[in-house]
């Protein structure tokens, strides 16, 4: 599946989840993101995003920076499918 944003393509999140904290439960969330593929629709640069390359978890936000022409935007988590 892929979102699309006013500047990014996103596809192919990998997400980092957490087991629930209740005894005895076996129900798994998902927290954040661990990898996601980024398309940036206006250099047309392809990258794997992680928290180290072009992708941070801000307050209420995900932050996306093109590594090749440093376009930039703020996404909600749910286009994370968080």
């Amino acid at each position: 599946m892929t979102s699309m944003t006013e500047n990014f393509a996103i596809g192919r999140v990998d997400h980092i989840e957490q087991g629930s904290k209740e005894i005895g439960s076996t129900v798994r969330y998902k927290v954040s993101v661990r990898t996601a593929t980024i398309v940036c629709r206006i250099c047309n640069h392809t990258w794997i995003a992680s928290e180290r390359s072009g992708l941070r978890q801000v307050m209420g936000a995900m932050h996306i920076e093109c590594p090749e022409c440093r376009t930039t935007e703020q996404v909600h988590p749910s286009v994370f499918g968080l």
